[in-house]
């Protein structure tokens, strides 16, 4: 079994996570593709008051 372990960007709500960027993402390209996969149109800060975040995490795989 191989283990890969990647630092990334992750918008998360109420500590779960929503969406997972690109590992060669930077945050505002996870923030601008969060935002516009949402139809209303909203910005950031929208998202932001209602308790979204964007935080870096590691993420672990485990390939067999």
């Amino acid at each position: 079994m191989k283990t890969i372990t990647k630092i990334v960007w992750v918008i998360t709500y109420n500590n779960e996570i929503v969406i997972i960027g690109n590992i060669k993402w930077n945050k505002d390209k996870l923030i601008r593709e969060f935002v516009a996969s949402h139809w209303d149109n909203h910005y950031w800060e929208y998202f932001y008051k209602k308790g979204y975040r964007c935080r870096k995490a590691t993420l672990t795989i485990n390939i067999e």
